[in-house]
């Protein structure tokens, strides 16, 4: 089969090309991952990750961290949550409640936040879950998580569709490294934005 590293037509911004049907060959829902990344690439976006005080509705972010695909960080703050950190996430990302007293609160980082989603376009490794950490109208359009379950091909009979890859395990199967410790909001994006480039630079089935 021919390998190619032409776009299709463009999307608009903030969209993605659209996903194959569930039960097209594994090769298509490969180049859907791969076309998406490099465009994300091409309009050099940035990745988005926070670290939180839980996973529940009601839990907020205790740091964020965005970096551009070229690797620079662009914003990297610990917040004040104005709620309690449980000692069973300071025990997953180490941040406690003296680290963020006189943190600024995600109000107060809402204007650098959407002054950046307005000029780039934003990804998360798990952006249905940081869409919930961040201030309404900052827009996280992409989810590298999803294209990386595409792309690795390791199928879920439970919920009939790709396999969700924790972070640490996609960069392994990538064959990179952590460049810092993991749950460290910069570590993450970092590794989400090596993740990204890697599917960019593979090539497409057709």
């Amino acid at each position: 089969m021919a390998t190619s590293k032409k776009l299709p037509p463009p999307m608009p911004k903030g969209l993605e090309w659209p996903e194959p049907c569930i039960t097209a060959p594994h090769w298509e829902w490969r180049d859907w991952s791969i076309i998406n990344a490099r465009y994300f690439v091409k309009r050099r976006g940035a990745v988005l990750d926070t670290e939180t005080t839980g996973t529940g509705p009601k839990d907020k972010a205790v740091s964020i961290a965005i970096v551009d695909i070229r690797g620079q960080v662009l914003l990297k703050t610990m917040v004040n949550p104005g709620i309690a950190i449980p000692k069973e996430a300071t025990a997953i990302h180490g941040i406690c409640e003296c680290d963020v007293r006189y943190a600024p609160t995600l109000e107060d980082l809402r204007p650098a936040l959407a002054r950046i989603a307005a000029n780039v376009p934003l990804a998360a490794y798990n952006a249905s879950f940081d869409k919930k950490m961040v201030p309404e109208g900052v827009v996280i359009s992409h989810c590298a998580m999803l294209w990386w379950a595409a792309y690795h091909g390791e199928w879920n009979s439970y919920r009939r569709d790709w396999a969700w890859q924790k972070l640490t395990n996609a960069v392994a199967q990538a064959g990179h490294q952590m460049s810092g410790k993991a749950h460290d909001a910069a570590t993450d994006a970092q590794a989400t934005v090596g993740l990204i480039r890697y599917l960019a630079n593979q090539p497409t089935a057709i």
